[in-house]
């Protein structure tokens, strides 16, 4: 120090002008800040050492020098740029052009080194603009940019080895540093060229610094005045900050728009090389420099870059073809790479089917380059999204074409390694694009919206006709390749964004609905498919009003309701399918908002100006089902309103006839809902009631189907919810009811009476399949639809008539004129029964036994009612016995079980008067024309086993009975027993029976028989049966000898007896007691003379000797009888004889059928026969020798001489006419029959001992009157050869000359 020589520590000696120039950079770089405050030293850089280091430049001096120099350059450039102006700017000049000339590498690498550590250096950057740059004509750092590209691209023109270059390792030492070496190290080309590149990529790294550092005034200066006036005041900043801060802006942004064209050269550097490292250098330039240029709003510089990011993301392909909207249309043999250039030109991807899409890393770098730009300026991009998205369709392609590959670069055919996990992570970043949108501002979200919808627009309809026409037709997998990219990420776009859907939601609609009709039914697919996701999934995430009051179920159902009326079925068939799907998964989200859509949707399927689609429909009402099960509690009244009526509309026979019969069961289901306590609180009454009248005319509209299945299912539906949840009815509800109730048996009359009765086909199809159709197995009694509408008609019926009993007393205590009602529906009961078909009138058979029986239960019912009833039952039973056609098997079934079931349970409850009526009732029954003959059928043995309880029950009820039962046996032996024979008619043996009714007849005589022995039986009832009794009875026995194989003769034989032996007197009393006791027994004496006499022209039947014993035995057992008659029938001979009637006397006829039978019984041909003839002859003569006597009845003695009266004059009669035709056969000796001889003594003998009473006067009076009376005649008969006929004329003769001479 002082005068004191200096010391350099570790110098041994000073090599030359070397020493000098590395004195001068340590002076200028310890000491430079102490030096700038002395003004002569700015001088003497001026004046010596700029000039020295300028002449070393220019000469081109040794590499010791150089280097020295070239490091000085570096320190007066960085510590002195706004002092040395002139000098920087010339130093500077002639380092560039020591690029350009043709020089050593190492000169070149000098000059780039010194550059890249100026390029290093923001705020230098901003410096060397603000001096060289802002104002002249040549600008310093354009100049710098451009030397450094021109360089690069000249060197990578000269050597192709350039393009497989590496990147250098950046630890090697750089040409200026290496001071102690004598002799240049000459550097690679490589070396000097990536140097070049790193130069540039440093420049652009300084200007996004500079951007990012002038970021926040950016913001500021966009904000505008208002803000910046805040701030100031808020004393923040003040207005000179300000002021500097947006110069600083502006001159960034004017350095990046100047810079930006000298950088392009990049683009050349990237398409010519290969290695990684160069590619990762490039690339990240410019997305330094993209980035930078977004941040400063330089749109065109930023679209360029962009523009260029993307053509190398474009993959190359194997087999491309050429295209059409980018779709290939035809392959190439040869290899080709295609690009684009951004929006103008929609990327060209040409893959097909077999081709291989091969990407290379280069594609693979640049596309996450892209990725990245698009992440960190997403918020900024706003047209520029055109060219990003572009790319980023690319990816989309690449990723989901599965037979992409990524390979080392476009020379290469082997996939690397990596392959998928470098796709994967374009797929993640892609992705995060979108989900991290929710960061964008308003403004930058929704210009990604348009420029999103814009893309997809270009590629779904493009503009050349060519171009339409294959994306048209283009095939599914093409459509999932091309044209789903911009649909799906607009709606992923919604999904991230919900919070504002308000911004987005507008333009998204438009957009659906216009790609909703697009030609391509792929392209409709996954445009419907995407909306229906994001509603599924705005449901899940906002179920309710969001930001800004928005529903966005409101928003998004509403859309899916607009795609629900698209003429396409396709659009509607998704729709349809994502609605369901929605339901599913997001049911439980959806508020009363959205539930109307849906309904409106599900509705309109089936009931629109369509023509419904049996698929959609079949869609659709599986989502209608998913509500009524899992979601009807969630919908208010009129919500519930809406789904009652979209189930009714679902009653339609469209495609599977199983969604119409289903319908029905979904109303009743919702019935259960409806009756919840819960429900009915949080609805009220009055909607309650709405409801349920509501739920009441869908299933009648349904119940007039033309469809017979369905109007089942509504009717059985309708029923069954009255019948479960009618007591939750009011009573202003029942009243609606009951009158949709009568509507429903109005309308399905009206319809059955226009229905068909032939049998149609297509009324059997269930649907189809595969094209065909699938018939239904119908059996006969359902093959036409008259049938079809019969059964209706019956279920209808019965159903009404079962709520009317159920009710009956819910109806009585809310309804006015319940018997109003109740006529009204008898009136419908009576309009069935006159229905020709037999069903029908079976259905309204059950519906009055029905009501019988439920009237009889409660007291509550009017006797109107009852009696009603019975009087309706009683005019079926007559009409349908009034018929001429054969009865039904099932007929017969219904009446039995019917009367059966009125007897079980009424019997109990039965007065006098209701059992009379029940036997009127049921009394035609039995005589119904029916399938079979010749055996009792279940009816007629059903309604005879109610006759003997009834009677035993009601023993007053025995005279009706038997009358009922003489009536079944009339119709069988064909005698009108109901109708009076007139006079003078005669009842004529029928040839041929009633087969029908035989066996009736004689299961009711044997009922007669239990009747007429009752012990409780009473005289004054068998008077009133016993006429009746014997007059059909009397019938009866005749028909032996017509039918004597019946044994309806013989067993009404025994009981005729068995009456005619012990109730003779009844038959007088009634005969008094009538008034009608002449035809009386005159019709019975008939009956006993036509059993009796064998008409003449009657065969012989042949009978067995125990067969003949029985019948002798009973004919002599009713000629007995007679006797009886005589006795009983006296009383009317004297009446008539008091009334001056003219005709036979009753006992007169009796004696003569006396005669009669003794004369036919001659005629017996057997021995046997024969000798029992004799004794009934004369058994005979002696009954009525007997009556003549006066001595019949010897407890009655005034009975029995007024029968003698009357039997003497007749008996004599008949014997003077006998002896008077034995005496004329004696004289023509014609006489030899032993028979007559007998008879002949027998009446001789008996007249002799017979002793008249003196009230009988014949001939001189006296006892033996008669036989002075029969003298002459005896006389005559005095020439028989027959010694025993003389004998006894003998001793008559004696008798009578005795009596004489007295």
């Amino acid at each position: 120090m002082g005068a004191e020589p200096s010391k350099l520590v570790g110098v041994d000696s000073i090599s030359g002008k070397t020493f000098l120039f590395e004195l001068i950079e340590d002076i200028l770089v310890n000491f430079s800040s102490f030096l700038t405050e002395i003004p002569d030293f700015f001088k003497l850089l001026r004046a010596r050492i700029c000039p020295l280091i300028v002449h070393v430049i220019r000469n081109k001096k040794e590499f010791p020098s150089l280097v020295r120099v070239m490091r000085i350059c570096v320190r007066l450039t960085v510590y002195f740029p706004e002092i040395l102006v002139e000098e920087a700017q010339t130093i500077i000049t002639r380092l560039v052009l020591l690029l350009e000339g043709d020089y050593n590498n190492w000169v070149k690498a000098l000059v780039l080194e010194v550059l890249f550590s100026l390029a290093k250096c923001p705020d230098l950057l901003m410096k060397l603009y603000l001096k060289y740059d802002k104002d002249a004509d040549v600008p310093m750092i354009d100049r710098i940019l451009r030397g450094i590209g021109r360089f690069v691209q000249s060197s990578y023109k000269k050597s192709i080895v350039l393009e497989m270059m590496p990147y250098p390792n950046e630890s090697k030492d750089l040409c200026m540093d290496m001071l102690n070496s004598e002799i240049a190290v000459e550097p690679s080309e490589a070396y000097i060229v990536c140097l070049g590149i790193r130069t540039l990529s440093e420049i652009v790294d300084s200007i996004y610094s500079l951007s990012v550092k002038y970021k926040d005034q950016v913001i500021t200066n966009a904000s505008g005045e208002k803000d910046k006036a805040n701030v100031v005041e808020q004393g923040e900043k003040t207005k000179e900050d300000i002021t500097l801060e947006e110069d600083g802006y502006n001159s960034c942004r004017q350095l990046a728009d100047n810079a930006w064209p000298s950088l392009l050269v990049l683009s050349f550097v990237l398409g010519k090389a290969r290695h990684e490292g160069v590619i990762q250098l490039v690339l990240k330039t410019y997305q330094s420099f993209t980035e930078a240029c977004g941040i400063l709003k330089l749109l065109t510089a930023q679209d360029a870059l962009l523009t260029t990011l993307h053509k190398f993301s474009l993959p190359h392909f194997k087999k491309t073809s050429a295209t059409v909207a980018g779709i290939p249309l035809l392959n190439k043999s040869n290899q080709a790479t295609i690009s684009g250039n951004g929006a103008s030109n929609p990327v060209s991807l040409l893959v097909s089917s077999g081709n291989n899409t091969v990407v290379t890393k280069k594609n693979v770098l640049a596309m996450k380059r892209v990725l990245t730009i698009a992440h960190q300026l997403g918020n900024n991009l706003s047209e520029s999204w055109a060219i990003v998205l572009d790319t980023l369709d690319v990816i989309h392609t690449t990723l989901v074409d599965t037979s992409s590959v990524v390979v080392d670069n476009d020379l290469s055919d082997t996939p690397v390694s990596s392959s998928k996990d470098e796709l994967q992570v374009l797929d993640s970043a892609m992705t995060s694009i979108f989900s991290t949108s929710m960061y964008f501002d308003d403004t930058g979200i929704v210009f990604l919206l348009k420029e999103l919808e814009k893309q997809s627009r270009s590629r779904l309809f493009p503009e050349q006709k060519e171009s339409r026409d294959y994306v048209a037709v283009a095939s599914e997998h093409h459509c999932t390749l091309y044209f789903a990219f911009g649909i799906q990420k607009m709606i992923e776009l919604a999904q991230v964004n919900l919070h504002r859907l308000h911004l987005l939601w507008e333009e998204i609609t438009n957009y659906i609905t216009d790609v909703s009709v697009h030609p391509n039914e792929h392209v409709r697919t996954l445009c419907v498919s995407a909306l229906a996701s994001f509603a599924e999934y705005a449901l899940k995430q906002a179920p309710g009003k969001i930001e800004g009051g928005i529903d966005v179920q409101l928003w998004v159902l509403q859309t899916l309701s607009r795609l629900s009326q698209s003429e396409n079925s396709s659009v509607r068939s998704i729709t349809l399918k994502q609605v369901h799907s929605i339901i599913q998964q997001c049911g439980h989200n959806i508020t009363i908002t959205g539930w109307p859509f849906l309904l409106d949707i599900i509705r309109r399927t089936i009931d629109s100006d369509m023509e419904p689609n049996p698929k959609h429909v079949a869609n659709a009402f599986q989502s209608l089902q998913y509500i009524c099960t899992d979601f009807t509690g969630q919908l208010n009244g009129t919500l519930l309103e809406n789904l009652i009526t979209t189930i009714g509309a679902y009653g339609k026979p469209v495609g599977d006839i199983n969604i119409a019969i289903t319908s029905p069961r979904l109303l009743w289901s919702l019935s259960d809902h409806i009756s919840l306590e819960d429900t009915k609180k949080s609805l009220g009454p009055e909607q309650i009631s709405t409801l349920w009248i509501l739920l009441f005319k869908q299933l009648h509209k349904v119940s007039v189907s033309t469809r017979n299945e369905i109007r089942t299912a509504a009717l059985r539906s309708m029923f069954g919810i009255l019948t479960t949840h009618g007591r939750h009815l009011r009573p202003q509800d029942w009243k609606e009811t009951l009158e949709i109730l009568y509507e429903i048996l109005d309308g399905i009359s009206a319809l059955a009476g226009q229905a068909s009765h032939h049998e149609g086909l297509a009324e059997h199809q269930l649907g189809l399949e595969d094209g065909r159709s699938v018939m239904m197995l119908v059996h006969h009694s359902r093959n036409t639809e008259a049938k079809q509408w019969n059964e209706t008609r019956v279920i209808a019926l019965e159903g009404v008539l079962r709520i009317f009993k159920t009710f009956f007393t819910t109806l009585q205590q809310n309804l006015e004129d319940v018997s109003a009602c109740w006529r009204k529906l008898m009136l419908y009961i009576v309009l069935y029964w006159d229905n020709s078909d037999i069903e029908i009138a079976l259905a309204g058979v059950k519906a009055v036994e029905s009501i019988l029986v439920a009237a009889s239960n409660n007291s509550d019912y009017p006797k109107e009612l009852w009696d009603q009833g019975w009087q309706t039952y009683r005019m079926m039973v007559t009409t349908l016995t009034s018929k001429e056609s054969v009865v039904s098997h099932n007929t017969i079934n219904t009446f039995t079980a019917s009367i059966q079931n009125l007897h079980g349970k009424l019997k109990d409850k039965f007065s006098e008067e209701d059992a009379s009526l029940f036997l009127e009732v049921i009394r035609p029954l039995p005589l119904l024309p029916v399938e079979y003959a010749g055996e009792l059928g279940p009816l007629q043995r059903a309604v005879t086993l109610l006759f003997n309880d009834l009677t035993s029950t009601f023993p007053s009820r025995v005279p009706q009975t038997i009358g009922i039962l003489l009536s079944y046996i009339s119709q069988a032996i064909k005698f009108p027993f109901s109708e009076r024979v007139s006079s003078g008619q005669k009842w004529v043996v029928p040839t041929s029976l009633d087969k029908v009714h035989l066996s009736l007849a004689e299961k009711s005589l044997a009922s007669l028989e239990v009747l007429w022995r009752l012990p409780t039986l009473t005289p004054e009832l068998k008077v009133s049966i016993v006429q009746d009794l014997l007059q059909v009875l009397g019938k009866c026995i005749q028909l032996k000898h017509t039918h004597y194989s019946s044994p309806l003769w013989h067993k009404s034989l025994v009981l005729f007896l068995d009456i005619l032996s012990n109730g003779l007197g009844y038959l007088e009393m009634a005969t008094q007691t009538a008034g009608e006791d002449k035809d009386v027994w005159s019709d019975l004496t008939d009956d006993i003379e036509g059993f009796l006499i064998s008409p003449a022209s009657t065969n012989p039947t042949p009978t067995t000797p125990e067969e003949e014993k029985r019948n002798e035995e009973w004919d002599l057992s009713l000629c007995n009888l007679l006797t009886n008659l005589l006795y009983h029938s006296s009383s009317s001979d004297k009446k008539e004889k008091e009334e001056g009637r003219k005709g036979q006397p009753i006992q007169e006829r009796l004696i003569e059928l006396l005669f009669l039978w003794a004369k036919s019984t001659k005629k017996w041909s057997s021995a046997g026969r024969k000798k029992t003839a004799e004794e009934y002859t004369f058994q005979m003569y002696q009954l009525l020798f007997a009556l003549c006597s006066g001595k019949y009845k010897e407890d009655d003695e005034a009975m029995s001489k007024s029968l003698s009266v009357t039997t003497t004059p007749i008996m004599i009669s008949h014997c003077a006419h006998l002896l008077s035709n034995f005496a004329k056969e004696c004289q023509q000796e014609t006489q030899d029959d032993t028979e007559t001889n007998q008879e002949v003594v027998m009446i001789i003998k008996g007249l002799r001992e017979l002793n008249i009473p003196e009230e009988v006067k014949l001939g001189k009076g006296g006892k033996n009157g008669h036989l002075f009376l029969l003298f002459p005649v005896l006389c005559d008969c005095v020439v028989t050869r027959d010694l025993r006929v003389r004998q006894e004329l003998k001793e008559t003769l004696k008798l009578i000359a005795a009596e004489y001479a007295k």
